[in-house]
């Protein structure tokens, strides 16, 4: 159990974390070097291994959290979800790595359902 605790914070550090390194990447101009072609798919492997563990992170978090609690994580799931979303259409650049946005746009959206859908502490699915 101690690890099914772990699963939704590390999912979203490591989604975070890539798009953030890729956006720094974008920024100072350092995509086009032979130390990033190199480490990209590494990084990129890493960002989209973050949406699965948050997604079965969301889904252990509601056997083990009270309501309020979720209620809470399921909300802040879905501003960072709007946040993403609304930060690329901002961008006015769809390629790139604004389009990164996009993948934690959908799962804070798929993690805040799971976790605001949890009505009752008897529910234990």
């Amino acid at each position: 159990m101690k690890v099914l605790k772990w699963l939704f914070p590390i999912g979203v550090f490591l989604m975070v974390g890539g798009v953030i390194v890729i956006a720094l990447a974008d920024q100072f101009g350092i995509e086009d070097t032979p130390v990033w072609r190199s480490s990209e798919t590494f990084l990129t492997a890493l960002w989209l291994a973050g949406a699965p563990l948050t997604i079965i992170g969301s889904v252990a978090e509601r056997t083990r959290l009270t309501v309020k609690q979720l209620r809470l994580r399921g909300m802040l799931c879905w501003v960072g979800s709007v946040v993403a979303i609304v930060w690329f259409y901002a961008s006015e650049n769809y390629h790139g790595w604004p389009a990164a946005l996009w993948v934690p746009g959908f799962v804070g959206l798929v993690a805040g359902v799971v976790l605001v859908s949890k009505f009752r502490e008897k529910d234990r699915t």
